[in-house]
């Protein structure tokens, strides 16, 4: 995120005041990235800001996704399977030197180096390999034993259940028996699915990705960063906005701080016209917040953010 754009950038920006303000486009509206305060306290009633740029509002509990995300590693590291040979992930390899057994047409898959939406880290497992959506099979993971609540993955790619004719889908196999699954949205978009296995801590078991579909509506299917975790991760938040959080100061911490719950938010109107909006603060009077301006959306469509004038007051901004 480029945090400051000038005035007399050529971009028709108007509605904000001095020389200079927040424009996270940076020469593409696939940048994404987040700026967050230091802790301040909530003195006023409200917290007014002016804001234009793309109208992608804050998705409750939504997972935020990483800045950056081509070199990122999620925690736990190493996961279960990021499909990456190495630190740096760039080396194509065979799946199998990874754990994975491919059969039908994938008895040699590889995995794949692709930069999609919600793909964590430079490699993926994905189907789409020679004839892409002409290619079936399946490939299936080592044995590992359940020591967690909760396997979460990425999926994206083809949305045919299993069970139906022509799946692609990623099961979890307990003593060889189907108890979870999911599929793609027919996009090339990863977002998260999270399996409850609390019934099943201490069994072995397998993930397998079945392709069974030749047509070309989404007939493959892709998989990253498998996670054995205490807790589900819900869907990626694709947004453009400022968000207010409580805030705990934890020398401790990740910077110094633990964000807590969302206060309130903001986002753009789709256009290069900043205008007033406001986060009322009432509820936290008196109490440690962050302001955090968020781009975490990759789309053409207005996926960047335009900020000027983020200040506490005790009246609202008139809102257009």
């Amino acid at each position: 995120m480029s945090p400051v754009g000038q005035a007399d950038s050529g971009k028709d920006v108007t509605g904000y005041q001095g020389e200079f303000y927040l424009d996270s486009w940076n020469y593409s509206d696939r940048r994404v990235g987040h700026l967050t305060s230091q802790p301040i306290t909530a003195t006023a009633d409200y917290l007014n800001v002016l804001i234009g740029g793309g109208q992608h509002p804050h998705r409750p509990g939504g997972t935020i996704p990483v800045p950056d995300g081509y070199f990122f590693r999620l925690e736990p590291n190493p996961a279960f399977a990021t499909f990456e040979a190495s630190d740096m992930g760039l080396n194509i390899v065979p799946l199998a030197s990874l754990g994975w057994t491919g059969a039908g047409d994938f008895a040699n898959a590889q995995n794949s180096t692709n930069f999609l939406e919600g793909q964590v880290g430079p490699a993926v497992l994905d189907t789409c390999v020679g004839r892409c959506d002409a290619e079936m099979g399946t490939i299936t993971s080592a044995t590992f034993a359940i020591t967690e609540d909760w396997i979460n993955l990425l999926v994206g790619g083809g949305d045919h259940p299993w069970g139906s004719p022509g799946a692609t889908a990623v099961r979890l196999l307990v003593d060889g028996q189907t108890v979870h699954t999911a599929t793609g949205d027919n996009s090339a978009s990863l977002d998260w699915t999270a399996w409850d296995v609390r019934a099943w801590i201490g069994q072995d078991a397998q993930i397998q990705v079945v392709d069974d579909r030749a047509s070309n509506d989404w007939g493959h299917l892709m998989i990253d960063n498998v996670l054995f975790e205490n807790q589900p991760r819900n869907p990626w938040s694709y947004e453009t906005g400022v968000v207010v959080r409580t805030a705990v100061e934890n020398p401790s911490a990740p910077n110094g701080v633990v964000l807590g719950d969302v206060i309130g938010s903001v986002t753009g109107n789709n256009s290069s016209a900043m205008v007033p909006a406001t986060i009322d603060l009432r509820s936290v009077a008196g109490q440690k917040i962050v302001v955090q301006v968020l781009d975490t959306y990759t789309g053409s469509d207005w996926g960047h953010l335009l900020i000027d004038q983020i200040v506490l007051s005790n009246q609202a901004a008139v809102t257009p």
